[in-house]
């Protein structure tokens, strides 16, 4: 059984992580996927990473509303949507270097108006550590771009800047 729906290409554009086209094969069990930019990918569902986790087995593909995802049914008609940028993630490597790249290139922005904030509340990175509780290795590798501030640890910032966390979200928005 094979299904398919097509997501009309006029919306879309040349939009890398918007699908315009899925189909499922159900005999071999490959998921056909057409990007907004035009790359096509056939995938075995099995091979994916989340396909166990997701507990479905999918008989039916179709491109979801805007594009945006791959919605996945079974016999039953349960569904199941898979985010376009997420698959287009796993199959294309240019595609994830891209994204990692855009992701290092964030977290040094946010750590440099970390420590811009910082240093405007005249602390050194042993004294904010002190007040927040956070290891002084811990706030360099968020200042030099090297790890991610989960939101716990923008919290206990803020108080070891004596903002709230809204106040240090408004002062990392505002510093360029």
């Amino acid at each position: 059984m094979t299904s398919q729906i097509c997501f009309d290409a006029s919306r879309v554009g040349s939009e890398p992580d918007r699908v315009l086209f899925g189909r499922f094969c159900a005999f071999d069990s490959i998921l056909w996927v057409e990007f907004g930019d035009g790359l096509e990918r056939a995938v075995r569902w099995s091979d994916l990473p989340f396909a166990r986790a997701l507990g479905l087995v999918p008989v039916t593909a179709s491109a979801g509303l805007g594009g945006e995802s791959v919605v996945l049914a079974d016999e039953a008609g349960s569904e199941i949507s898979v985010s376009a940028g997420s698959l287009r993630a796993f199959l294309d490597e240019q595609y994830r270097a891209n994204l990692e790249s855009q992701d290092d290139s964030e977290r040094k922005i946010v750590g440099a108006r970390i420590r811009a904030v910082r240093e405007s509340a005249s602390l050194s990175q042993q004294e904010l550590s002190r007040r927040s509780g956070i290891a002084q290795e811990s706030l360099s590798r968020i200042e030099t771009g090297r790890r991610d501030p989960r939101l716990g640890t923008l919290r206990r910032l803020a108080k070891g800047l004596g903002l709230s966390l809204d106040q240090l979200m408004e002062r990392l928005s505002a510093t360029t």
